[in-house]
């Protein structure tokens, strides 16, 4: 007879992005520097954790910002990251966090600006 309940997954990441926002106006102008922000709690136990900010250009290049390694994040706890680039070019930015785990991704989000000549 089967069992009228549903199967319950409990992950097994340490961490989780929250959030990633980007500390500007969607639209914004070429040579204004552009801060990205992500959020990451802690799940288990954890240590050994590595956020990593990533740009895709309207070229299609994609450019590594930041590498940030996070020691310890208590269970239950946000903590917050940021970084910096200046758009160079017209045209729609992809701005990606990558939370890893070791060399695992455990989560990533993404957020979109525009940048345009002054």
């Amino acid at each position: 007879m089967e069992s009228s309940w549903a199967s319950l997954h409990l992950s097994d990441e340490k961490a989780e992005i929250g959030s990633l926002l980007v500390l500007s106006h969607p639209y914004s102008k070429i040579g204004q520097t552009i801060s990205a922000e992500a959020t990451v709690k802690g799940l288990r136990k954890n240590g050994g954790l590595t956020l990593e900010f990533w740009v895709e250009t309207p070229s299609g290049k994609n450019e590594q910002q930041a590498r940030m390694d996070i020691k310890d994040l208590p269970v239950g706890e946000e903590s917050r990251y940021t970084a910096e680039f200046t758009p160079k070019e017209t045209g729609f930015y992809t701005i990606y966090a990558y939370l890893y785990d070791g060399y695992v991704r455990i989560g990533y989000k993404t957020e979109h600006i525009h940048a345009e000549k002054t």
